[in-house]
């Protein structure tokens, strides 16, 4: 292992090369006439300039090295580089290496000059085109990263030393397995080890030492007393010391660490040390706002994952990242789990299978130790397997011939073979599914039911079948924008990626500069205060969406546990519960609530209810503790006098439902009214999890219209009855008001002529008679673009109605299939509601006004016409748009 002589980390002195003549004209020679930077960082970090530059750039240090240390050999290690690596100590060239996220070192014993300043250069390239080296999202996605971005150090070693030490722990048998690998064991004449195991901080259990003659390739065992496991919730670490000696001599000491935990999989299930593990996990890519690839500081990593912790979440997804170092000593240290993935590559080629089988076999050894790491992916949804492994037989071949090879190099974690999408060989069957909540809300549940568990041999290719791994949701997730205040507060400006940093995509939405050009554009400076409003309130609407989507995977026992995307906002893409900047969004408070251990959850039909309803919710708890829980559950609706207690008793490791309902009649009110049903589960006088749901209860008596005259065209009989019962007089000839599914010739002519119309067009595309609007066809089901839109409406016209400026549930069931798309063509006079995508990009109405000649034309692809009478909110709706017309 050696000593540190010198932390090399600091500044230097750096220079691109972008016409590649840096060594023709030997730039190695001498320091460098660059600038001076900060090293590690990468390169993009530096300035604008260089954020978008890739080739080849230099470094250089001046060292001094002590003359009491010549009895040393020395080494520079580089942690990691991307990505190609050139080095030359005083002129002499050391070496090359390639890869750009694990540790390298060369050699410079026999070129220091103890008598003044040595000079250390690296040169490191970085192509432009990196589709076959391993890169993650960098470029594609995200910023690009390269150069030195993780530490340089000068380390001491004697002639033979320790290389690499292996820890495997077994909790079955009370002990831990060691290999270690030496460095020119050939200079020893009796090769040694002595094998230190201190126990955890905190507990006075004695040391452990054991000294063992060395062999190559040998196990070394070491017998764990009454082991402390390793978990979340009790992180304990054993420290280890391996000294090496050549007789009685010692001639070096490494020193690691290590947890003694297992993982496996068995019967549907993820077990952590025996006992059910249940995921609540978040997907983490761990790009950093000013820094991008690596945390500032080490107290930046611990607040992040103290955070984490505190929403609820055991497990971080290091999303095609091999992960900083210093991350997973916290995680190990803190006690979360780590779901570890390989950067991918993007172009099936020999070349690029075997750089990417390197850095995945590198990454798995230098990690090895770390007891926060219970999964290795080996691919994400395909990438590098060119999105065709059900289709290709020598793909398949080589993704278990990978899974084979992953689980020999390490047996003691779970393999995922090809994360979110078809399985061939694997641990562990994930999927990825984006849905919006509460647009898609019935789709989740049906996706739940129908395919995920339904059809589970669906999700692997096709000729393998399921067998029985855990289910885990891997990705699904909702967008909630940041305060673009904050971003220009944060960088005192705006940002490179503001303007786009993803360069595999074109969609406005994914750019953050289309957001302010289209508040104004599209009117809705007039019903948000300012931008900033409009974020915050996203925001809610992205919490209110993600808190169903996880209950309903929570309320069914098949699955094992989910990984929501993400745990952080990343540039342009904002499905984060942190902003970019690691600071809370709204609701962050109440994540717990549905993504704790313990929580207490409804199944509800209907929240939008009628006076003299009976509202219904079955109770469902889920306890991912190791305890029984015997309590009560307390709930009451918010400004009124309903409430009521059950008893409950829960089995360790379980979803219960409840044999009692929470049940009540709404009571008479005046109009409409949002409320909140508030719940909590309470052992003794201990909140021990709470929750609260959304619901509005209006008076039927508000639907009534007082004899309101209408005419109505191609309007269905049961919208026409309903109509009639709630007071309008339906005319034949067409009067002051005309309610129609169609824009025929007819109404169309009575439109222009000085005649009201409100067109009820929420079959969008497929009606034959729509004039010259287009309307453009919402994605259903699984949708990642779904999953960043938001539906608004502006309250101001509707002063009678719990409306969310941003919707939410009290929209249930009304949310469109179609928007109103050729808006610069049909001139609106105003619209009053409509859909946006991700920075206010993919603009469509979904309820406006116009002006037709003379008359006044209302288009709405609501469901107002279905939901009538049905949907509470939806009812009202459609009769205050008979007023405001």
């Amino acid at each position: 292992m050696g000593n540190i002589i010198k932390n090399l980390n600091g500044i230097w002195k750096f220079k691109i090369d972008p016409i590649e003549k840096g060594e023709k004209e030997e730039w190695y020679l001498n320091n460098l006439e660059g600038r001076e930077v900060k090293v590690p960082a990468v390169w993009q970090s530096y300035n604008q300039k260089l954020t978008s530059y890739t080739g080849s750039a230099w470094y250089s240090k001046k060292i001094k090295i002590n003359s009491n240390k010549q009895d040393k050999r020395f080494f520079i290690e580089f942690n990691a580089v991307d990505y190609i690596t050139d080095v030359w100590f005083n002129g002499q060239y050391l070496g090359k290496h390639e890869g750009g996220y694990t540790p390298f070192k060369f050699e410079i014993t026999d070129y220091i000059n103890y008598e003044e300043d040595n000079l250390l250069v690296v040169k490191v390239f970085d192509p432009q085109d990196n589709g076959e080296i391993p890169r993650g999202k960098q470029g594609s996605w995200y910023t690009r990263v390269s150069g030195i971005w993780q530490d340089v150090r000068l380390i001491g070693y004697e002639e033979s030393f320790i290389e690499q030490v292996l820890i495997t722990p077994n909790i079955d048998q009370s002990e831990a397995s060691l290999i270690v690998d030496l460095v020119d064991i050939e200079n020893l004449t009796q090769p040694k080890l002595e094998i230190t195991v201190f126990s955890p901080k905190g507990n006075e259990k004695k040391t452990q030492i054991k000294e063992f003659n060395y062999q190559t390739n040998q196990e070394y065992k070491i017998k764990i007393d009454n082991p402390l496991l390793w978990s979340p919730k009790n992180p304990w670490i054993y420290d280890v010391k391996v000294t090496l000696k050549d007789g009685d001599k010692v001639v070096d000491n490494y020193k690691s660490y290590f947890g003694m935990r297992k993982v496996e999989q068995k019967n549907g299930k993820i077990y952590l040390n025996d006992e059910p593990l249940y995921i609540r996990g978040a997907l983490d890519q761990a790009f950093w706002p000013k820094t991008i690839y690596r945390a500032e500081t080490e107290d930046m990593i611990k607040d992040e994952i103290m955070k984490a912790k505190n929403m609820g979440f055991n497990l971080l997804r290091k999303h095609i990242k091999t992960e900083d170092p210093r991350y997973l000593y916290w995680a190990d240290h803190l006690g979360i789990l780590i779901w570890g993935e390989a950067p991918n590559y993007a172009r099936w080629t020999p070349q690029a299978k075997k750089r990417f089988k390197d850095e995945y076999t590198k990454m798995v050894t230098r990690d090895y130790n770390h007891p926060s790491i219970i999964i290795w992916s080996i691919y994400n949804e395909e990438w590098g397997l060119e999105w065709n492994l059900n289709d290709d037989p020598k793909k398949q071949e080589w993704v278990i011939e990978f899974y084979n090879y992953a689980k020999k190099l390490d047996n003691t974690r779970l393999i995922c073979d090809n994360s979110g999408w078809a399985h061939v060989k694997t641990d562990i069957s994930d999927l990825h599914r984006y849905f919006a909540a509460p647009d898609n809300y019935q789709e989740w549940q049906d996706d739940l039911d129908d395919y995920v568990i339904g059809d589970p041999d669906d999700n692997f290719v096709d000729g393998y079948k399921y067998n029985n791994e855990p289910l885990v949701i891997s990705e699904f997730g909702m967008w909630g924008l940041p305060e673009i205040d904050q971003i220009k507060d944060y960088y005192n400006g705006l940002p490179t990626w503001y303007d786009g940093s993803a360069k595999l995509f074109s969609e406005d939405f994914k750019v953050p500069a289309t957001a302010k050009k289209n508040f104004n554009k599209y009117g809705l400076d007039k019903i948000f205060t300012d931008i900033n409003e409009l974020a915050r309130l996203t925001q809610k609407r992205e919490f209110r969406g993600i808190k169903y989507i996880i209950e309903e995977i929570r309320k069914r026992a098949e699955i094992a546990g989910y990984v929501v995307t993400e745990l952080t906002d990343i540039e342009w893409e904002t499905n984060g519960f942190l902003d970019y900047f690691r600071n809370p969004k709204q609701e962050y408070k109440n994540i717990v609530d549905y993504n704790g251990k313990i929580s207490a959850m409804l199944d509800i039909k209907k929240r939008n209810l009628w006076t003299a309803e009976k509202f219904v919710a079955e109770v469902k708890l889920v306890n991912n503790t190791c305890n029984p829980i015997e309590g009560t559950l307390v709930w009451k609706v918010e400004e009124t006098d309903i409430s009521g207690e059950l008893k409950v008793n829960l089995n360790k490791y379980s979803v219960t439902e409840l044999n009692n309902q929470i049940s009540f009649v709404v009571p008479e009110i005046e109009g409409s009214q949002a409320l909140r049903l508030k719940y909590s589960l309470q052992v003794g006088e201990k909140i021990i999890a709470k929750n609260q749901e959304e619901l509005t209860f209006t008076n039927k008596d508000a639907t009534q219209v007082n004899d309101k005259v209408i005419s109505t065209v191609n309007l269905n009989q049961d919208l026409t009855q309903n109509l009639r019962d709630n007071g309008y007089q339906i005319k034949e000839n067409f009067t002051s008001l005309c309610i129609t599914s169609k824009l025929t010739p007819a109404v169309i002519n009575y439109l222009r002529q000085g005649g009201k119309v409100i067109f009820l067009a929420e079959e969008g595309a497929k009606i034959k008679e729509k004039g010259m609007i287009n309307f453009k066809r919402l994605e259903d089901g699984e949708s990642w673009d779904k999953a960043a839109s938001f539906n608004y409406i502006n309250p101001d016209y509707f002063n009678e109605l719990p409306l969310n400026k941003i919707s939410g549930w009290e929209l249930a069931n009304l949310f469109p299939s179609y928007t109103i798309n050729n808006l610069t063509d049909i001139k609106y006079d105003v619209v009053l509601a409509g859909s946006f995508k991700g920075w206010i990009g993919q603009f469509g109405a979904s309820l406006l006004k116009r002006s037709v000649g003379k008359g006044n034309l209302i288009v709405t692809t609501l469901k107002l016409a279905k939901e009538y009478n049905n949907q509470p909110i939806g009812t009202l709706l459609f009769n205050e748009l008979t007023e405001i017309i």
